[in-house]
């Protein structure tokens, strides 16, 4: 039997063992957290808060413990960044780069993204647009968000398109 999809934000914790505890002793400005023992039993979520902000605040918590617990940060583009380079100008220019990138694409940009992808992925329509009313300036990380779901989706669609032209040209030549 195959396991129901997920159709709700609230449902995905579960799948990693976690809970979702909601408290209403977190300040305002505190969306929620991980849990910070070495094995994370739950994400804390203010129930204060519209749902948009706790569904996002799932999805990015979740971005955490999937992206970050217990694994090293990963290095964008190691090839060119992890280079030694022969130029003293390249290596100044390459230098610059990498902590740009790596201060640009942070551990909280990560979990942000994580979180638009889950709730794109689930059709959180409602909850999406929500949250981007209330956070504006998040709309260019939406926008990317969009474009890799759109791109992962176009090898499925042609693979569709291909099966769907293989039958029509199955029943024409019987």
């Amino acid at each position: 039997m195959k396991p129901s999809p997920i159709r709700r934000i609230e449902d995905m914790p579960g799948y990693f063992g976690l809970q979702i505890e909601y408290r209403d002793d977190l300040p305002p400005a505190n969306a929620g957290f991980l849990d910070e023992h070495d094995e994370p039993q739950y994400i804390a979520v203010n129930s204060s808060l519209p749902h948009c902000e706790q569904a996002f605040t799932i999805g990015h918590e979740l971005g955490h413990y999937v992206k970050h617990h217990n694994r090293p940060r990963h290095r964008y583009f190691p090839a060119l960044f992890d280079r030694e380079y022969q130029s003293k100008r390249v290596a100044h220019v390459v230098s610059h780069t990498r902590r740009f990138v790596q201060f640009k694409f942070n551990k909280e940009w990560e979990a942000d993204l994580y979180a638009f992808l889950l709730l794109i992925t689930i059709g959180a329509v409602n909850d999406l647009k929500a949250y981007l009313e209330r956070h504006p300036k998040k709309t260019r990380l939406f926008v990317l968000a969009s474009t890799v779901i759109f791109f992962m989706a176009i090898p499925r669609i042609i693979k569709g398109l291909f099966l769907k032209f293989f039958k029509l040209f199955s029943l024409h030549k019987a």
